[in-house]
């Protein structure tokens, strides 16, 4: 899969025309409003907001500032390219759900693509998996050199953006279906658990990816 992505971020697109309008990472976020609609609600992770909140602003914050650092150099890529993306046909893999696709920092894409592979099913990153996808990466794509910090923490990004995504959805801001406000609600408990996981993994990363650097 290191070798796919890299196929993706070499490939030119250059004929179907798409005009580059930069890359949005979004505004900042009030999460206490998020808190203070939730605790009118009742809703079930109001204790897990509010205990996380403060570092959620700090996330927020370090991922905004590393993603327009790491806009300067772009490719489009998937995006979204976790092992439910890709279907297996007697060994031959087929890329589905491209609705994420746009311009990304290539090396914030192959790290957050790398841990969706090598992920243990627990938030836990299985050490042979995220080398051997690093690994195939490079043979393809070439060496890259990066700040290693700046793209580990560009990574709380998409997550800060799905959790604020679900926090909306369980307190029915835009949504009236019963059935979404719930799957909002378990994805609100998930995604900040999942965000807790993440930070907790990047010095893990940052010592791989440092003890690693000629794969890279």
């Amino acid at each position: 899969m290191g070798s796919i992505l890299a196929n993706i971020h070499k490939t030119n697109f250059e004929d179907l025309d798409i005009e580059y309008g930069g890359i949005n990472n979004g505004h900042l976020k009030d999460w206490y409003i998020y808190l203070k609609e939730g605790q009118e609600a009742s809703s079930e992770w109001v204790g897990l907001l509010k205990e996380n909140i403060d570092k959620l602003y700090e996330w927020d914050t370090k991922s905004k500032k590393a993603t327009e650092i790491l806009s300067k150099e772009t490719v489009i890529s998937h995006r979204n390219l976790d092992p439910k993306n890709v279907m297996w046909n007697q060994g031959r893999p087929m890329i589905i759900d491209w609705e994420s696709a746009g311009y990304i920092n290539p090396v914030q894409d192959l790290i957050e693509t790398a841990v969706y592979w090598s992920d243990n099913g627990s938030q836990n990153i299985i050490e042979d998996r995220f080398l051997a996808f690093l690994e195939g990466y490079k043979n393809n794509y070439g060496e890259l050199q990066a700040d290693w910090i700046l793209v580990l923490e560009a990574g709380y990004l998409g997550k800060l953006g799905w959790l604020e995504y679900n926090l909306k959805r369980s307190l029915r801001m835009g949504c009236s279906d019963e059935e979404e406000q719930k799957l909002g609600t378990t994805q609100v408990k998930e995604t900040i658990t999942e965000l807790k996981q993440y930070d907790n993994s990047i010095p893990t990363l940052f010592a791989l990816l440092n003890k690693e650097q000629s794969i890279l």
